[in-house]
Parts: C-alpha cells; structure tokens; sequence
C-alpha cells in the first residue's frame, strides 16, 4: 500500500507538475537569469526581461517534444552532480591542505572540463535514443557493457594512483 507521501506525489504527477509547472520554472529562470546577467534590454529593465522570459517559457511548455527532453534529461543532470560534488569531497580530503591549488593547476581543469563534456554527451545520447551499441557486441571475447566497465575502473585507479605519487625530489611539480 502507498503511503501518503507517495499517494501526493502521485496526485502532483497527475496534476502536471513535474510536466509542466517544474519546466515552466526551469526554463523562466534559466531566461530570466541570463536577461539579467547579459543586460540586452538595459539595466534596471527587469520587467521586460520578465516578460521576454514568461513568453519564452510558455512557448517552451507548449511544445510537447522540447519538455519531455527537459524532464528526460534533468535526472541525469542531478545524477551528474552528485558525482561531481562526490569528486569534489574526494578531492578535499585527499588535498586538505592544498586545495586551492589543485584547482587551479591547469591538468586539472582540462580534466574537469573533458569529464564533464563527456558525461553531458553521453546522457544525451541515452535522452534522445543513441544507443551506444547495437547488442551483444564482444571486444576481445568480453561483452561491450562488461569491456566498457572494466576500462573505466582501470582509468579511475589509474588516475587515483597518478593524484597521490610522490612529488619528485629534482623539485619539480607533480
């Protein structure tokens, strides 16, 4: 049996929030963010950038193909985020003392940035149908799913174990 919690959440999805008034509130404050922050009516025109933006947003909600990729693809997001913020209390207990500086070294951030293209790649491939493989693929007589696994927790040690050497004694950095 369903509990209350579960019996509203159900009568929300009956009433079209999570379809309608969640993508409505995205889209508006993405549009209104972005008005603001850029000033392409003027300063101190936050009315009209409030008007451009509810029009935006509710020419967005009645197109039917652009919300379900919204509400197809915003769960990935939050999952996305959960692994950044994970890599980000990872980073800081391995680095406490120097944290700011891992930030800003340069292998660092063009890791963050190819991480993070590459998971907003691969969720939109899943959102919009592309399959990564065809089914039943082998690599090396290992099933692709099993090859593609293996092949990312070698990459993750491997970069753990490259993270934590030993500085080199000539001085150097790592």
């Amino acid at each position: 049996m369903a509990g209350p919690l579960e019996l509203a959440i159900q009568g929300l999805k009956e009433l079209g929030f999570f379809n309608v008034l969640l993508p409505f509130l995205l889209v508006f404050t993405v549009i209104y963010g972005i008005l603001e922050r850029t000033k392409v009516f003027g300063d101190k025109k936050h009315d009209i950038n409030a008007v451009v933006a509810f029009t935006i947003s509710m020419m967005v909600i009645g197109t039917t193909w652009v919300v379900g990729a919204i509400t197809n693809f915003l769960p990935y997001v939050g999952m996305i985020s959960i692994v950044v913020v994970s890599l980000l209390l990872l980073a800081g207990m391995m680095f406490s003392n120097n944290l700011e500086g891992l930030f800003n070294e340069k292998w660092f951030q063009t890791g963050g940035v190819i991480v993070i293209i590459i998971a907003i790649s691969l969720s939109l491939m899943y959102v919009f149908g592309l399959e990564l493989t065809t089914g039943g693929g082998y690599i090396l007589g290992i099933p692709v799913n099993d090859f593609a696994t293996i092949m990312g927790l070698i990459l993750f040690f491997a970069l753990i174990v490259w993270m934590v050497r030993p500085e080199s004694s000539n001085g150097g950095s790592k």
